[in-house]
């Protein structure tokens, strides 16, 4: 199985027990998975955990091993040729657990941290609303604080959140109110059991099963100011900081993606037939596989620079 990101010798041997899992097993309990309808892939999370995977983004003083951002990309790229659910989920929580070391008190992180690396809860990222995608300048839901000022109440909508149901612990966006633009924005680390949170149903997608999205509603939420991330104003820049990174992973899972079809592709070609000889013989389709090839080859160098 080829990987095109340029690994020193420890992360080779970081490397290999992914190789190994996404050849012999992977796939099987990814189907296992998609046969069964369950509503989120426990058994896939578990085996990534046990790899450390959970805890890529983390330091060893926390429990995890803290890979490079190429180890990463190149950990997605390997698991998106088999499946690219558990790719995009597993990331989420990797952007999230590096900025909860970064900006984290330290209360915060001996208390979570070693709970993501573990595998133990699973992390979201909640900064997209339906007026507002990528675009955290713009976001609605608001925060006003208690008449002590010990808390916050949050109200509004967080929209396609992965893991949304799954996850233990949600990175959740919200603007103070009478903030406007950039000014006023914070991050909050919100548990799974927050009174006033609601999490709806998973949409109904084309593909990617195995990573279920789904509306957080926060009606009345009382945050106490210790779930506060960084400090209040922040959130701006917490949120570009993981975005910066999640795009890069992004794309190497979907790198991951078009080189399991490539390959699947020149398979079928090698035991189709047409006119007596195989497709793979045909230098007309063997021109378009070469082309291919080298948009895929410079699409991968390119993630493996940006990382």
């Amino acid at each position: 199985m080829k990987n095109p990101y340029s690994l020193d010798r420890t992360e080779q041997e970081l490397i290999s027990p992914v190789q190994n899992l996404c050849r012999e097993e992977l796939t099987k309990l990814c189907l296992e998975a998609l046969k069964s309808k369950t509503a989120f892939p426990h058994g896939v999370l578990r085996s990534l955990a046990e790899l450390g995977l959970t805890g890529l983004s983390i330091s060893e003083d926390f429990g995890g091993i803290k890979g490079g951002a190429r180890l990463q990309a190149a950990v997605y790229d390997l698991i998106s040729t088999q499946n690219l659910g558990p790719a995009i989920f597993i990331s989420v929580h990797g952007m999230v657990s590096g900025l909860i070391e970064k900006f984290g008190s330290p209360e915060q992180q001996q208390a979570i941290l070693p709970k993501l690396a573990s595998g133990e809860w699973l992390g979201a990222f909640a900064l997209s609303e339906s007026d507002a995608g990528s675009d955290a300048s713009n976001l609605s839901a608001t925060l006003t604080e208690t008449p002590d000022g010990s808390a916050f109440i949050l109200n509004g909508e967080k929209c396609w959140i992965t893991s949304a149901g799954a996850a233990s612990l949600y990175l959740v966006f919200a603007r103070l109110q009478g903030t406007q633009g950039k000014e006023g924005i914070a991050a909050l680390l919100i548990q799974e059991d927050q009174q006033g949170l609601t999490i709806g149903s998973p949409e109904k997608k084309m593909g990617c099963e195995l990573s279920p999205i789904a509306t957080l509603t926060f009606s009345e939420a009382v945050i106490p100011k210790e779930a506060l991330l960084g400090k209040l104003g922040d959130g701006i820049k917490i949120a570009y900081g993981g975005l910066t990174g999640g795009r890069i992973n992004i794309a190497a899972c979907a790198n991951g993606l078009s080189r399991s079809a490539l390959d699947k592709t020149v398979q079928y070609m090698k035991e189709r037939k047409a006119f007596g000889s195989r497709l793979s013989d045909f230098q007309g389709l063997q021109f378009k596989i070469a082309d291919m090839q080298t948009a895929l080859d410079a699409a991968s160098l390119l993630v493996r620079d940006a990382a």
